[in-house]
């Protein structure tokens, strides 16, 4: 199965690769991310995903604004205020979660 492109409220499973992908989010929604540690077969995938707002991120630890890692076993809750999230594999296909969580109708869009 592909993974989603979107995703404005509920939850999704995508896989992370070494090759760019993107997500578009409801910039009035906050999303909790974690990362499962295992690929869409179930083995172990414990590769670095570094999420970010710009369009090229790069998979490493190093520092930078607008990108954040998210290593094996952690979570992290973004936005709102985020409409596109880049993220991008250090090694392997790793899954990670993405649950919608509150709506902010105050949020301006930009």
């Amino acid at each position: 199965m592909a993974n989603p492109t979107s995703i404005d409220n509920g939850f999704a499973t995508i896989a992370a690769s070494t090759s760019l992908q993107s997500l578009a989010l409801n910039p009035l929604r906050e999303y909790s991310l974690a990362h499962n540690g295992k690929d869409a077969s179930g083995s172990d995938a414990a590769g670095l995903v570094v999420l970010s707002t710009e369009a090229a991120p790069v998979a490493d630890w190093s520092e930078g604004s607008g990108r954040l890692q998210l290593p094996d076993g952690r979570s992290v809750t973004v936005g709102p205020g985020i409409s596109q999230l880049y993220y991008v594999s250090a090694a392997g296909a790793p899954t990670i979660a993405v649950i919608a969580g509150s709506f902010n109708p105050m949020v301006s869009r930009k």
